[in-house]
C-alpha cells in the first residue's frame, strides 16, 4: 500500500508537467509572433508610404505647396487637387517636409483614423453607458486576452479592399468618415457643439456627407447641423486671413467651376472609368441594356433621366423612414431595438452619402465599414424572420465577392470586366439593400433580440 500511494502523486505530478508543457511552449511562442507581426507591419508600412507619396497623398502635398505661391490649383478635370482652398492651406505645413517624411505622417493619421472608425462605429452599435475612453481601454485589455467580437473580425476582413486602397493611396476618406462616426457618437453623448465641429469638417471637405444632415435633422438635433454649417463656412473663409481675401476667392471660384460644376453639372464624369458612383452604375447599365445611342454626348442625355429616378429611389428611403420614426420607449427591451434602428438608419444614410455622389473612386467606399459592422451586428444580437436573415447574409456576401473581384485577387483581366461594369457601386448597392431591409424588419417587424441585455442596449461581448 505504501508503494501504491507512493507512486501515485509521482503519476500526478507527471501528468501535471505533461499537462503544463503546452502552456509553456505557448508563452514562448508569444513573443515570436509579436516580433515576425512587427516585422511585417514594419515592411508594410514602408511599403505603403513609398507607394502612397506618389498617389493621391501627391496632390495634397503638391497643393500645400502651391498654395501661397499664386498658382493655379485645379484643372478642368476630376484629377489633380480637388479639394477647397482651406484644405490646401491646412496642408502647407506638410508640404514643408520632405515627401517621404510628410507621407509618413499622413500614414500614421489614416492608421490612427481607421481604428477610430472601426472603434467609435462598434461604440454606437454596443452603446455602453461609460464614455469611449474608459470604454475602449477595456476593450484593448480584451483585445490582449484575445478576446475580440467576430462582428469586429468580420468586418476588418470584408471590407479590407477598402480601407487597404486608401492606405496605399494615401486617401482622405478614412480622415473623413472618422470625423462622422465621431460627430455621431458626440452627439449620442450630448456634446452638441463637438458634434457640429467634426460634422462641419467632415462636410467641407467633402460635400457628400452633406446628406448626413437628415440624420441629424431627423433626430430634431438642429444645433448639430447649425453648428456644422458655420463651421464650414468659417473653414471655406478662413484662408483669407493668410491669403488674403482676393486670392481666396480665386480659388474658391476655380474651385466651384472646375471641380463642382464639372462634377455635378457635366455629363462625361459618367463615362470616366474610374467612377464607381451610382449615377456611374446607372449610366453603365443603360448601356448594357442598349438604353443609350452610341453618339457622345447623347448617350448620357438619354441614361440622365433614369439616373435621376435612381437617386431619388435611393434617397427617398431616409426620407420616409426619417418622418415615419417615432420615439420608442426610453427604457426597457425597447431601448435596445430603437438604439439598433438609430445606428442602422445612420449606416444607411452614410451608404447612401457615398453613392449618391456623382463621381466617386473605390476608394471613397471604406465608409461601407459602417454599414457593414451595422448588418452584422444586427444579424448577430437580433433574431428576425429566417427567410429575411438568408437574404441579408447573402447581400452580404454578394457585396464582400464583388469587392474582392475588383481588388485584382483574381486576376487583372478579372479586376477590369468588374469594374468597368462599376462592380465596387454594385457591392454597395448590395449592402445598401441589405441594411435597409433589416431597419424595416427592425422597425416594422416581429424581431425580437437574441442575447439578454444587462443593460437595455448594451450587447456585453
Amino acid at each position: 500500500m505504501a508503494r501504491g500511494s507512493d507512486r501515485g502523486p509521482r503519476l500526478g505530478a507527471a501528468g501535471n508537467a505533461a499537462r503544463s508543457r503546452p502552456r509553456v511552449w505557448l508563452r514562448a511562442a508569444k513573443p515570436l509572433v509579436f516580433i515576425l507581426f512587427a516585422v511585417i507591419l514594419v515592411l508594410g508600412s514602408v511599403n505603403v508610404i513609398s507607394k502612397s507619396r506618389w498617389a493621391d497623398f501627391h496632390w495634397y502635398y503638391w497643393a500645400g505647396g502651391r498654395v501661397f505661391t499664386g498658382a493655379d490649383l485645379y484643372t478642368y478635370v476630376l484629377d489633380g487637387y480637388i479639394y477647397p482652398p482651406f484644405f490646401a492651406v491646412a496642408m502647407y505645413p506638410l508640404s514643408l517636409l520632405p515627401r517621404t517624411a510628410a507621407a509618413a505622417i499622413w500614414y500614421v493619421g489614416n492608421v490612427v483614423s481607421l481604428v477610430v472608425l472601426f472603434g467609435v462605429t462598434y461604440y454606437l452599435l454596443v452603446n455602453p453607458a461609460r464614455a469611449l475612453a474608459p470604454w475602449a481601454a477595456e476593450q484593448w485589455r480584451r483585445v490582449k486576452r484575445g478576446k475580440i467580437d467576430s462582428v469586429v473580425i468580420i468586418t476588418f476582413v470584408a471590407t479590407a479592399p477598402f480601407w487597404a486602397l486608401n492606405l496605399q493611396l494615401g486617401q482622405i476618406n478614412m480622415y473623413l468618415w472618422a470625423l462622422a462616426v465621431l460627430a455621431a457618437y458626440f452627439d449620442r453623448r450630448g456634446k452638441t457643439i463637438i458634434a457640429g465641429l467634426f460634422l462641419g469638417c467632415a462636410c467641407a471637405i467633402k460635400l457628400a456627407p452633406a446628406l448626413i444632415f437628415l440624420y441629424f435633422l431627423f433626430r430634431r438635433r438642429y444645433a448639430v447641423v447649425a453648428v456644422a454649417v458655420f463651421t464650414a463656412a468659417l473653414l471655406f473663409l478662413a484662408p483669407a486671413a493668410v491669403t488674403g481675401w482676393g486670392r481666396n476667392a480665386e480659388l474658391l471660384r476655380e474651385w466651384e467651376w472646375r471641380v463642382v460644376r464639372a462634377g455635378i453639372v457635366e455629363d462625361f464624369v459618367y463615362r470616366v472609368e474610374g467612377n464607381q458612383s451610382l449615377g456611374a452604375f446607372v449610366y453603365r447599365g443603360c448601356q448594357f441594356l442598349g438604353l443609350c445611342p452610341a453618339e457622345e454626348p447623347l448617350d448620357v442625355v438619354a441614361a440622365k433621366p433614369v439616373i435621376r429616378f435612381v437617386t431619388a429611389a435611393a434617397v427617398a428611403p431616409l426620407f420616409v423612414l426619417g418622418f415615419l420614426r417615432r420615439r420608442l420607449s426610453p427604457a426597457g427591451p425597447d431601448e435596445a431595438r430603437g438604439v439598433m434602428v438609430d445606428n442602422l438608419y445612420f449606416s444607411l444614410t452614410v451608404t447612401a452619402a457615398a453613392l449618391i455622389s456623382p463621381f466617386a473612386w473605390d476608394a471613397h467606399y471604406v465608409v461601407l465599414v459602417v454599414p457593414f459592422m451595422a448588418a452584422a451586428y444586427t444579424l448577430k444580437t437580433f433574431a428576425g424572420r429566417r427567410a429575411l436573415r438568408v437574404v441579408v447574409i447573402a447581400l452580404l456576401s454578394g457585396g464582400v465577392l464583388l469587392s474582392v473581384v475588383t481588388s485584382n485577387l483574381w486576376g487583372a483581366a478579372v479586376a477590369s470586366a468588374a469594374y468597368h461594369y462599376r462592380g465596387v457601386a454594385a457591392a454597395a448597392i448590395l449592402v445598401y439593400a441589405a441594411v435597409l431591409l433589416l431597419l424595416l424588419e427592425l422597425r416594422f417587424g416581429p424581431g425580437r433580440r437574441v442575447a439578454p441585455p444587462g443593460r437595455p442596449g448594451y450587447e456585453a461581448t
